[in-house]
């Protein structure tokens, strides 16, 4: 009976995980969550990159509908007067985390996130929340910046038509 009790004990020591095997385990577990939370913020931020994008060809569309509706109605010279207008109030909703119009000085202020109308600058701006394959100006923060260019016609002084560029280029992935 002592025999048999002694081998149940160590029946029972056999089953059980040694200190090598559990961090082995714990070890590939934290390899595998490790992985895992890489991939999810990779996709995260391809997410934010494709909204971004998508706004700004929102923003295009909604200027191209100013032009042709000016054009339509034979306005064409209050074509130039778009210029001075914040072109996120042509959108028919504006994009998540638009703080609306604020001074440059306040721009770095603002949260991650953040898209907002220049008033100084006259430029809509966006504040990536996760930038790491945005490739921008190097050094200080990362603001995303576009402003209207006038396309002039051969009348002096007057504005043929009218297009949205990035301030200053980037590439996001």
């Amino acid at each position: 009976s002592m025999r048999g009790c002694a081998y149940r004990r160590r029946h029972i020591r056999q089953t059980g995980l040694t200190w090598i095997e559990f961090s082995v385990v714990a070890s590939v577990l934290a390899v595998l969550a490790g992985g895992l939370l890489t991939a999810l913020v990779y996709y995260e931020e391809l997410a934010e990159a494709t909204a971004v994008h998508l706004t700004v060809q929102n923003i295009r569309s909604g200027l191209r509908y100013q032009i042709a509706d000016r054009l339509v109605a034979g306005r064409t010279p209050e074509i130039g007067q778009l210029l001075g207008a914040n072109p996120v109030s042509w959108l028919e909703r504006s994009p998540d985390g638009y703080v609306g119009s604020v001074r440059t000085d306040s721009v770095r202020s603002l949260p991650a996130g953040s898209w907002f109308y220049d008033i100084d600058q006259g430029e809509v701006g966006y504040l990536p929340r996760l930038s790491f394959h945005l490739v921008a100006q190097p050094g200080a923060r990362a603001i995303l910046r576009w402003r209207m260019q006038a396309l002039r016609s051969s009348t002096p002084r007057e504005v043929e038509g009218l297009m949205l560029v990035a301030v200053t280029p980037y590439r996001w992935f």
